[in-house]
């Protein structure tokens, strides 16, 4: 099933408040065939992010509706990578430090 990440944004809610929707959201999804799998809230910029599989979007969508009436204001259809450290594992890529921010990154092999 196709995989999508919703955004919401200039939301005024606690990390408690968004874990209570999620839990709303967990509760309406079978209706709608949707899993949501996980969300990440940033408190000091109020914003969401809902990771579901469905459908559709607009199945996603329905769930907030339904659940709790808190759209979100994008939904993006994704598609997962793999993870950094899997690539690692199998030699696929090399480690790379970058010297601007001073982060380790996975860089693919040619």
């Amino acid at each position: 099933m196709p995989l999508f990440i919703d955004v919401h944004r200039d939301v005024d809610a606690t990390v408690d408040d968004v874990i209570e929707a999620h839990e709303k959201d967990v509760e309406t999804q079978e209706e709608f065939d949707v899993e949501y799998l996980n969300y990440w809230v940033d408190e000091d910029e109020g914003a969401v992010f809902c990771l579901f599989e469905g459908p559709s979007k607009e199945a996603g969508e329905k769930v907030h509706e339904h659940a709790h009436g808190l759209t979100a204001d994008e939904i993006h259809k994704v598609h997962q990578g793999e993870p950094s450290h899997q690539l690692r594992a199998t030699g696929a890529c090399e480690n790379r430090l970058s010297p601007a921010t001073g982060v380790w990154s996975c860089r693919r092999r040619r």
